[in-house]
């Protein structure tokens, strides 16, 4: 069983301070609708609790990654995908009444809302 965090990006670059932008980008989350499988630890844990005003994140099964069609594992592979098919609840809101925010294993049929997808480095 592969341990990993599954991260989307949901909010767009205006607003957000400097620090957070920052871990954004490290984490490679360049722009909105764009998703990174990041390995399961604590400091990629801290920086997505930085971040969670942002992104949406939790934990990744096996279905999901096969899905995306990520062949190599070790390093970080952003994919941008189309908004989703029905839009968000809310992009201010936290889980479970928005869509920001920890999702645990419910990130996996978040990510099904999302149309086709480009994989990009």
């Amino acid at each position: 069983m592969i341990f990993v965090y599954i991260a989307i990006r949901l909010r767009g670059h205006a607003g957000v301070k400097g620090d957070i932008e920052e871990t954004m980008m490290l984490l490679g989350l360049k722009a909105p609708n764009t998703c990174v499988v990041i390995p399961e630890n604590a400091v990629n844990k801290g920086m997505l609790a930085k971040v969670k005003d942002y992104v949406a994140w939790g934990e990744a099964d096996e279905k999901t990654i096969s899905g995306l069609k990520i062949t190599d594992k070790d390093s970080k592979v952003a994919i941008r995908f189309n908004p989703p098919s029905k839009g968000f609840r809310s992009l201010k809101m936290h889980y479970p009444k928005g869509d920001l925010g920890y999702r645990g294993k419910a990130i996996n049929e978040f990510l099904q809302t999302f149309g086709k997808f480009d994989q990009i480095r």
